[in-house]
């Protein structure tokens, strides 16, 4: 199951029928109930209006990051079921549920190549809070050389092109390079900026050995310099830090109620730093122009003239077609046998469905081009080329036939 992205489309389908139901449902019912219920949990004394006020304001902010609201609402990506499992790792490690906690941390290795080394973060963790540092020696040891195996051996030998120019040698133990991870690009900063400013900065450096997760975080989706694509606060990347960081913010609370338990341990403490949380989460989803918004957008309750065209395009390419796609069609035709994206295989397909409607996200073209406009220049060379015609077209969707049949 450690496809990540490098499957064949087909495994798109999966999406239409249990990725959002149960991967995104996962993603953010359960686990902003977790989140809360964890708060409650390391609360002392009476449970009063305070803290089930404080307890659903994390919940309400683990809601509407960037991290979890990006995931849900964009293509289902396996990603987001493995970070989907991370509050429940983290509550079992709290718990000391080191059975649960195991049993975990193998399932959601699976979901994903990068997951093992969240597994391997956890596991440092347990080791230097002594929660259990046998097992966590084992854990870290197992998840790194697993994360190296599939990396080094398993992924380069799928017959994927992304997955076979996967490597890792970019990484480095230099500490020139180990700067550049954070601090080398704009893109970086700002998503780390944002990410802490969403719990009102302060919380998490409070957090002790825990805010090793989040550096983690950071450091998996920053370090290969060829996928900045990751560095964003945008698609499935964030999810993973969603309730890493809201849980450092609990953690870091904690912190100051055990320091200053006369000031943190009152009502008025926790009402005010929860209507903080909250007016800050409002803020940043209002700032950011967050998916949150579309609910106000008269876009979101019809169906938009591209979405039409492209269905109606589907239609008009024979069932057993030798077809090229781009990354956000492939969910519409993933139970075809014969399906890549463009322009692999290139001599072999006999059409390609291509949708150049504009202002569309990168993550559209993946594989295919870096920007809309690289890909336009890449249809017209190949029109002009008149290895294939325009068979069909509506608007800014095209549906391309091979002008000769292939041998």
């Amino acid at each position: 199951m450690v496809l990540h992205s490098f499957q064949t489309p087909i495994c798109d389908a999966l999406s239409n029928f249990w990725g959002f139901s149960l991967g995104r449902s996962f993603q953010s019912k359960p686990n902003a109930s977790f989140t809360a219920l964890l708060f409650v949990e390391r609360s002392k004394g009476t449970i009063d209006l305070s803290i089930i006020f404080l307890a659903i304001a994390f919940a309400f902010v683990f809601l509407t990051f960037f991290g979890v609201q990006y995931p849900l609402t964009f293509d289902f990506h396996i990603g987001t079921m493995a970070a989907a499992f991370i509050p429940w790792i983290l509550w079992a490690m709290f718990k000391g549920k080191w059975k649960i906690f195991v049993l975990l941390c193998i399932i959601a290795s699976g979901f994903k190549e990068d997951m093992p080394l969240y597994v391997a973060a956890f596991s440092l963790y347990i080791i230097l809070t002594r929660r259990n540092w046998k097992l966590g020696s084992i854990m870290l040891v197992l998840s790194l050389g697993y994360d190296y195996v599939i990396t080094r051996y398993l992924m380069p030998s799928f017959a994927h092109n992304a997955a076979k120019t996967f490597s890792l040698s970019y990484f480095s133990l230099r500490p020139d390079y180990l700067w550049s991870v954070f601090f080398n690009s704009p893109v970086k900063l700002q998503t780390m900026f944002i990410s802490f400013a969403n719990v009102l900065f302060i919380l998490p450096l409070f957090s002790g050995f825990f805010l090793l997760l989040p550096l983690a975080h950071f450091f998996i989706n920053f370090s290969n310099p060829d996928f900045p694509g990751r560095w964003g606060i945008f698609l499935h990347h964030r999810g993973y830090l969603s309730s890493i960081l809201v849980y450092s913010s609990i953690l870091g609370y904690s912190f100051f109620q055990k320091m200053k338990p006369k000031i943190f341990n009152s009502s008025k403490a926790k009402i005010i730093l929860a209507v903080l949380l909250i007016v800050d989460a409002v803020f940043l989803d209002y700032l950011l122009h967050l998916p949150l918004n579309t609910l106000l957008k008269h876009q979101f309750y019809y169906t938009e003239n591209w979405i039409k065209d492209n269905n109606d395009i589907v239609k008009k390419i024979p069932p057993n077609a030798y077809l090229l796609i781009t990354n956000s069609l492939a969910p519409q035709v993933s139970f075809r046998e014969h399906i890549y994206y463009y322009p692999q295989n290139l001599d072999k397909a006999d059409y390609i469905f291509i949708d150049l409607h504009p202002d569309q996200p990168i993550i559209n073209f993946w594989l295919t081009a870096t920007t809309s406009a690289e890909l336009n220049s890449s249809i017209k060379g190949l029109l002009a080329k008149k290895r294939y015609r325009k068979y069909y077209q509506l608007h800014d969707s095209y549906l391309l036939k091979r002008t000769r049949r292939r041998a």
